[in-house]
């Protein structure tokens, strides 16, 4: 076996072990995404595909996967009445997962996907809400902030702001890591066609009657309540970590 060989089988294992470090396995949600950005930058950088990681064909090894629906609340008050910003990037953290996203009636996150992916994704919607809870609190602690506007116009806009930034990077990234790899686009059509078909199938299975969310377009009453959302979307490492 060549050096290189050597060194793809390597870095293989070690993607193996960073995508099987789920809450399902013990690992708490910050350390599961964590690992799971690990393993995707690792896989761009050194070409590799699952089906590397398993040693099948690209196909099968997309198609044998073990496909699901993963389901969380995201609530901004204890109560449970009002839903919390980060469902306005659930269709950008659903495209960086390869998952499909739904919406219960109750308004409950259906994340579908492959069983890691849509375990990934869902650990990232709950680290960016922490994240994002955490910006929003930082900024309206500033004597500086806008102080002319009600709190929760400010709210309003620096949340349409940070969401707006977040989902701009998640995209960009899914981009990035589609072209660093030689199979990239064949890869992500083909979990694409699986994850809908499986997810019909799951559908029509359950009996279920649901539809696409698509979140409505906040009214931006702060501009610098905005902006300050958007460089703070900047800060949020999505690897899992907060950039100071």
């Amino acid at each position: 076996m060549s050096d290189h060989s050597a060194q793809r089988d390597k870095i293989a294992s070690q993607v193996k072990a960073l995508l099987a470090m789920t809450t399902s396995s013990g690992c708490t949600e910050f350390e599961a995404a964590s690992a799971a950005a690990k393993a995707s930058e690792l896989m761009a950088k050194y070409d590799l595909t699952y089906a590397d990681l398993d040693g099948r064909g690209l196909e099968d090894a997309v198609r044998g996967e073990s496909y699901g629906a993963r389901r969380r609340e995201y609530f901004f008050s204890p109560e449970g009445t009002q839903r919390h910003p980060v469902r306005s990037i659930l269709a950008n953290v659903a495209l960086f997962w390869d998952c499909v996203y739904l919406i219960e009636s109750d308004g409950t996150v259906i994340m579908f996907g492959e069983r890691n992916d849509s375990e990934h994704a869902l650990a990232m919607l709950t680290m960016l809400q922490d994240a994002i809870d955490h910006e929003w609190a930082t900024y309206y602690a500033d004597p500086l902030r806008d102080k002319k506007t009600h709190g929760r116009a400010q709210r309003t806009s620096f949340m349409a702001g940070i969401t707006h930034r977040l989902g701009e990077r998640l995209d960009a990234l899914k981009a990035q890591r589609s072209r660093a790899s030689s199979t990239g686009t064949s890869l992500v059509v083909l979990k694409t066609e699986v994850v809908r078909d499986r997810c019909d199938q799951y559908l029509t299975e359950n009996n279920y009657n649901v539809t696409f969310w698509k979140p409505a377009k906040s009214k931006i009453s702060s501009v610098s309540a905005y902006t300050a959302g958007l460089m703070s979307g900047n800060k949020v490492n999505l690897s899992g970590e907060r950039l100071d």
